[in-house]
């Protein structure tokens, strides 16, 4: 079971940094794009003025990502700590999404990190 659940939580590493290379994109280089206003729910007038800011956190967001990549790649107790700061950065940054622009931000954000949390500290 503790094998099962060590691959689980390192695969939401994974997982997890992915969509935040991914968030990194869109509002980096995507801001302005459908794909942006759907998912933020702004209009393009928002969109223009937010645009500079959404670059700024952009770049947080790749930021994260990388840094799972890394902890994804580290072994023992350097990736163990990396995934502890990393995850609890963001499930913060989920839970402030969530409360700010939308709901769903908890479930695209702050779950998967939660879980991750739960899953490394149950099989530490």
């Amino acid at each position: 079971m503790y094998a099962l659940m060590n691959q689980i939580s390192r695969y939401l590493v994974l997982l997890v940094a992915i969509e935040h290379v991914w968030i990194m994109i869109v509002e980096i280089f995507m801001w302005k794009s459908t794909i942006a206003k759907d998912l933020f729910e702004f209009d393009a007038e928002e969109a223009e003025l937010t645009a500079p800011l959404a670059k700024v956190l952009g770049l947080y967001n790749g930021f994260l990502g990388v840094g799972l990549m890394w902890a994804f790649m580290a072994t023992g107790i350097e990736s163990y700590n990396l995934r502890i700061f990393l995850f609890s950065c963001v499930l913060a940054a989920g839970l402030m999404s969530s409360a700010i622009f939308n709901r769903k931000f908890f479930v695209i954000q702050a779950v998967p990190a939660g879980l991750a949390l739960l899953l490394m500290t149950l099989n530490y």
